[in-house]
């Protein structure tokens, strides 16, 4: 297993325009393959979010499976696991 930290994240968002730095790191299993996903909100463009995927990779040495950026996310928690026994 890989651990991922807040401040990873924080420093992977940091001064990128558009974003506001509210995120939520998912984790879901597919077909025994664990895969990461990563909500921004924001109003980015695909310049941006490959510039999070790029940080991220290097911030964390895993690669993140799905970024996606919206207007507003709510206010649920930072992380969110969905695998199955978790």
């Amino acid at each position: 297993g890989v651990k991922v930290y807040p401040s990873e994240i924080r420093s992977v968002l940091l001064g990128l325009e558009g974003l506001t730095g509210k995120y939520r790191l998912t984790v879901e299993a597919d077909d025994g393959r664990d895969r990461i996903g990563l909500d921004l909100e924001g109003d980015a463009g695909e310049e941006v979010i490959e510039e999070v995927s790029k940080r991220f990779k290097s911030q964390t040495l895993i690669n993140a499976d799905r970024i996606e950026v919206a207007a507003e996310l709510d206010d649920g928690p930072l992380s969110i696991d969905r695998r199955e026994g978790a």
